[in-house]
């Protein structure tokens, strides 16, 4: 599911230079930093794939020890893509954004995972204020893709919650890029699908699909999300019997503890539908005793 998270970057990333156009200046240096080398990989492939399926990829090479792909900007101007992956040392990279790029003095794109400063300094920082990636910018532009997308009424409300609860969440790192890959992930793809829920801390509903009042989709959000963070919670560091007994009937309790006994996900099967159920049954049957 990665792969609309890394392409959502890449076309995000193609579209800045576009957008510079003719304002793009030789031997400008710029840096995309991510989380992981898995990043730095996923976010090149897309690259290379975007500019190839659009025609707008050039090739570079560094004397006979490296080569590379270039976004091909207009005629006259291209920027070169050094990523820090099988094997680059940062002292390449270094040497990489301190050379001459051709006698036109190409701009560089390097995307890198290195926590040394000295790889980014004098670089363009992609996620500086005002540039693409940038917190605030990142925000404002899901809020504006959400609005954009072609996404059912549920899917677009399910989004919009999703992302406000990430702004409201003061342990959530709103610098880093894979801390918005879910929703990106979605966004990238067009529709919610049910492996997205547990990524949001929901259990999948294909009852949500169905409505189109947003007031009640984000009241089921908010309920279903409950259900989540209680029962994983209790799943990682609780006693199932003893705490989840008391707000589930003994058959779905007996299902979480099972698959924590062969470490297995436990809403694996579940929906929000199923827990909901299992909450009901177990308050009918206490309303029954007390008859």
């Amino acid at each position: 599911m990665l792969n609309e998270f890394y392409n959502y970057i890449a076309n995000n990333t193609l579209c800045f230079f576009q957008s510079k156009g003719d304002v793009l200046q030789s031997g400008e240096r710029y840096c995309l930093k991510l989380d992981t080398e898995e990043m730095v990989v996923g976010v090149d492939d897309a690259l290379r794939n975007v500019t190839s399926q659009n025609n707008i990829q050039g090739s570079y090479s560094y004397g006979d020890v490296y080569s590379t792909f270039t976004l091909k900007i207009s005629e006259n101007m291209q920027v070169v893509v050094a990523a820090k992956r099988d094997g680059m040392t940062d002292d390449f990279l270094a040497t990489l954004r301190n050379a001459e790029l051709t006698e036109n003095r190409f701009p560089i794109l390097i995307i890198t995972h290195s926590a040394i400063d000295t790889i980014t300094s004098g670089t363009g920082d992609l996620a500086a204020k005002g540039m693409p990636f940038h917190a605030q910018s990142i925000i404002g532009k899901i809020k504006d893709d959400i609005l954009k997308a072609q996404l059912s009424i549920a899917d677009r409300t399910l989004l919009e919650v999703e992302l406000k609860r990430k702004q409201s969440d003061r342990y959530s790192d709103k610098s880093s890029l894979f801390e918005y890959s879910d929703l990106l992930t979605v966004l990238g793809r067009g529709y919610v699908v049910d492996a997205d829920y547990p990524s949001f801390s929901l259990l999948p509903d294909p009852t949500i699909k169905n409505m189109v009042d947003p007031k009640k989709i984000t009241a089921r959000l908010e309920e279903n999300h409950k259900f989540f963070e209680e029962i994983n919670r209790v799943y990682k560091h609780g006693n199932i019997q003893d705490e989840l007994g008391n707000e589930f009937d003994k058959e779905l309790v007996k299902q979480i503890a099972a698959s924590k006994k062969k470490s297995l996900p436990w809403h694996e099967n579940l929906t929000y539908d199923l827990v909901k159920a299992s909450q009901d049954k177990l308050k009918k049957n206490w309303i029954t005793r007390l008859r």
